[in-house]
Order: C-alpha cells, then structure tokens, then sequence
C-alpha cells in the first residue's frame, strides 16, 4: 500500500523547515553570538572582540556580520522572534576589550535571526578595450549603497565604471555587498608588473639549474664526477637561488601590506585576489624546483635522498595542497578564477618550469605526481650512466 500524499508533503515540508533551520542565528547584545547547528543546538560564535570590526550589538550590519560568520553566502539576517537559551555558564562581553565570564543558571532571551541568501552580481559584458573587476565585502565590513560601491570603484578605474552591476543584496535597506564592475581607463596595477617580473625571474633561476644538472649528466656520462663535484653543484645550486630579486619569490618575504588594498578591511579585488594567488603558486613552485634541483644532484651522485625530505615533497606538491594554496578567498568570493589558477599551476609552474622535464611530459594536462617524477629522473640519470658504461665497455674491447 503506498503511504498518502499528505506523508509525503509532511516529509517534504520537515525538510524544507529544517534546511531553513540551520541558516539561524541568535543575538543579544553583550553576549557571544550563536549559530543554530544541524542537530538543532546552539553554538557560541568566536569573534576577535579586540577587532574594532567585531559585532557589539544586533543591529542590522551587526546581525549581517554575524550571519555572514556563521554560514557561506548569506547576505543579512531577517528578525524571526525571541528564543530562550537556557545557560550554565555565560560569556558576557562587557566591553569591546575585555571579556568576563559569569556562572549562571536559568535563560536567556536572544533575538533570533534568519540568514538570507547572498545573490552574486551578474557580470558585465566589456570588449578588449575595457577590463573587469568585482570588489566584494569583507566578513568584516558592512552592506553599502550603490553611491558607496561606486566612489571604490572610481578610486581604482580612474572614473565612473562604464557599467556596473550590484549584488548581495541586504534586503530592503537598499544597501549591497559587491560589485561588479567594468572600466575604460587603462589598467595600471604595480601588483601585476611585479607578477611579470617575478615569472620571468623563475624562469631564468630555472634555466639555471637545469643548466647546472645538464652539464653533471655530461660528466656523469664521461665518468669526470668526484665528492667534489657534488658539493660544488650544491654551491652553485644555492647562488642560483640567490641571484637578483629570486628571494622575493621566498615565502618569507613578507608582502603582505604590497597585496592588500588600501581599503582591505572593506572590500577585496578579484584582480588583486588572482594575483596574489598567482605569487603563492610561485613561491610553491620556486621551493618545488629547488626541491627537484636537490633530488636530481643526490640520483647523479648516488646519494641517499632523506625520506622525510621525499614525505614532504610529497605531501606540499601535491594536487591537494595546491587546491589549498589558492586560498579560502578566492573559493568563497572568487569561485570562477579556480579553473584558470588550476591551469596556470599547471602551465607556468608543471610545463614551463620543472628542471629537465622531457618532451614526452610538456603535452601533459596535469602535474606530474612525484612518483612519476622520480621515475623519470631515474631514467634520466640512468641513461647517462649507461651511456659511460657502453663507452668504457667499448675502449675495454679496442684493448
């Protein structure tokens, strides 16, 4: 017998209640935020309460930031009602400095809050004589009028955006927390004149040390090789790596103000995001080259590789870790510049930038995992060795 339509509605409907559920969250002013979670319990928000962006209140922006904390792509809350939150222990924020905890038993009264979708900007259509860019509110920022988004983008195009389009719409305030935005002016940014300049600088510090391993493999084939040798090549290794601004390509190098926009605690750039993203696959690959130099000159001098060295090569070269180097920022916000930084780690870093990687291997459409490098390496040294044994072979039967 198959259950009544009412049944199914019943479900139907307890779903949709449920789903709606866990997009709540729970305010009172003084106290920590809190976040409905799926089994139906409250969880207590953490701010950094010494950031004079945190939330000190249930106001509008205040539950728009809580929200925005709380769940991916919300825009705002919506007041539900009152909820009672039954406590044992309070956290009560008595000022934005300092935070105290009492003991208490009994309820508390929370206003209660819907989070509401955040609708994405649409993209407007430019040509090759115009650029684009989408500014996006911080987590720690608020929603802002349409005149607000505007002056932002005039500071960066020069004039008012040929055409633009408003999104994350914070209800009837009439206030947004993006824009997208297309411009006429010529595009002057410092940030991506500098990601040129440290391209080709891999490229050349690259070239170097393939340079430098090309020629051992000769002398490995014509049995010229001694401990000398070896530390040698891990001198010039090293000063390789230290020609002209190669250092700046180190994650150490701290570029953290050169990347943010003046105003990043209230907006980042799609442009500036892929950018930076950029510079860190760099970096990674400017330490995996490196890595590879190290690799090659122990399989030429018949050194034992560390295994700790090989676990960690190949646990930071790997696919994975580079889906995490692309950052949060640009998977929340900037979704749409995955593929092209995926294929630009490919392109730039695997393809162009791997030390003496072989002609069979450049038509790849992927990295090489380190398995596969290894064994090409193996292959690579192994032939020259046996080239010089062919040689010695051949002068033994001239005798």
């Amino acid at each position: 017998m198959k259950p009544p339509l009412a049944s199914f509605l019943l479900v139907f409907l307890y779903l949709l209640e449920a789903a709606g559920a866990i997009r709540k969250i729970a305010c009172l002013e003084g106290f920590g935020p809190l976040k409905l979670l799926n089994g139906g319990q409250w969880k207590m928000l953490h701010f950094n309460w010494h950031s004079g962006h945190a939330p000190v209140d249930c106001s509008f922006d205040s539950v728009s930031k809580i929200c925005r904390k709380a769940f991916p792509d919300v825009a705002y809350g919506k007041r539900d009602g009152s909820i009672d939150v039954h406590y044992s222990k309070v956290h009560r924020i008595s000022d934005r400095y300092h935070r105290t905890t009492k003991w208490k038993n009994g309820a508390l009264e929370f206003q209660e809050f819907s989070c509401q979708e955040y609708v994405r900007a649409s993209e407007p259509v430019g040509n090759n004589e115009t650029w684009s860019d989408k500014f996006v509110a911080t987590k720690h920022s608020v929603c802002r009028s349409e005149e607000s988004w505007i002056e932002m983008v005039e500071e960066k195009c020069g004039e008012k955006p040929a055409e633009h389009h408003l999104g994350g719409s914070c209800g009837d305030t009439k206030t947004f927390l993006e824009i997208a935005y297309i411009c006429h002016q010529p595009l002057d940014d410092p940030k991506n004149t500098f990601l040129e300049i440290m391209e080709d600088i891999f490229s050349e510090y690259v070239q170097k040390i393939s340079a430098l391993l090309a020629s051992e493999l000769t002398k490995v084939r014509d049995e010229k090789t001694s401990e000398d040798d070896f530390r040698s090549l891990k001198r010039r290794g090293e000063a390789a790596r230290r020609i002209g601004l190669v250092s700046a390509l180190d994650e150490e190098h701290d570029l953290t103000i050169f990347w943010s926009d003046e105003t990043a605690d209230i907006f980042i750039s799609r442009l500036t995001s892929e950018i930076a993203a950029k510079h860190r696959l760099l970096q990674h690959g400017f330490k995996r080259a490196s890595m590879l130099f190290k690799m090659v000159a122990d399989l030429i001098y018949n050194k034992a590789t560390d295994h700790n060295y090989l676990l960690k090569f190949y646990g930071f070269y790997s696919q994975n870790h580079v889906d995490e180097l692309i950052g949060a920022e640009v998977k929340s916000h900037f979704a749409e510049l995955e593929t092209g930084l995926k294929e630009y780690w490919t392109s730039e870093i695997c393809k162009k930038n791997t030390p003496l990687l072989l002609e069979e291997y450049r038509s790849a459409k992927k990295c090489l995992e380190f398995e596969d490098l290894l064994q090409m390496y193996v292959r690579i040294v192994g032939a020259q060795k046996e080239t010089s044994e062919e040689v010695e072979d051949s002068s033994v039967n001239d005798i």
